[in-house]
């Protein structure tokens, strides 16, 4: 029995996959190096802080921390707050799963700072009950223990937690630690969905779905 749901933010709630992969993508390509496809999903299980040191270690980009964090953080809150839309669906699912009484999280890669900013300008902090980033905990959205530790914040066992993630390496940890995971379909990921990375997920393309799944 499902308790308690998980929402993730970028590609999830938000179409904002394409606006995180082309601000890192001309930020790389600025300092001479290039992304290939498994470090731009990788990158999206990291938070912003630890997202930002694996580009310098892994492509050797010799600009400090301090300056790609602040020019990261003043292109993301704009772009987020002036170009970025809500998922179709992600209002009306947010408000029927409060209204039935889950518990509701957050979990986000995305910087806690940016995310609190970001979901107050969408008018979706009134929803969670509380936000877990993996900056806040420590941990990538690919490692298990994230999962483990988002099933004791919400008070319940790690069967009764439903994760809704776009993030193929979000999925397979939270089924390594043992949550129900629906995979959400986000344009950005269309060549992994092609490759039939998620065909081992249940699957849903609009966040009203849940229900149907929720109802089984």
């Amino acid at each position: 029995m499902i308790e308690a749901i998980a929402f993730d933010l970028d590609g999830t709630l938000l179409d904002s996959m394409g606006m995180w992969k082309t601000i890192t993508r001309t930020y790389v390509e600025s300092k001479g190096a290039k992304l290939n496809r498994d470090l731009e999903q990788r990158l999206t299980t990291c938070g912003m802080d630890q997202g930002l040191h694996v580009l310098r270690e892994e492509l050797g980009i010799e600009d400090s921390y301090e300056n790609m964090r602040a020019a990261f953080t003043d292109l993301v809150v704009e772009k987020y707050l002036t170009e970025v839309k809500a998922h179709e669906g992600a209002m009306e699912t947010l408000e029927e799963v409060k209204k039935r009484g889950y518990k509701i999280s957050l979990a986000t890669a995305s910087n806690y700072e940016i995310v609190e900013e970001v979901l107050k300008g969408k008018g979706m902090d009134q929803y969670f009950d509380f936000v877990n980033t993996c900056d806040q905990v420590g941990l990538p959205k690919s490692d298990p223990n994230f999962y483990h530790k988002l099933a004791r914040d919400h008070g319940v066992q790690e069967e009764n937690l439903l994760l809704l993630d776009d993030a193929i390496y979000a999925l397979r940890a939270g089924r390594e630690a043992g949550i129900h995971c629906l995979a959400v379909y986000d344009e950005e990921s269309k060549e992994l969905w092609e490759d039939g990375l998620y065909k081992d997920f249940p699957a849903i393309d609009n966040l009203t779905q849940v229900f149907d799944y929720l109802e089984k």
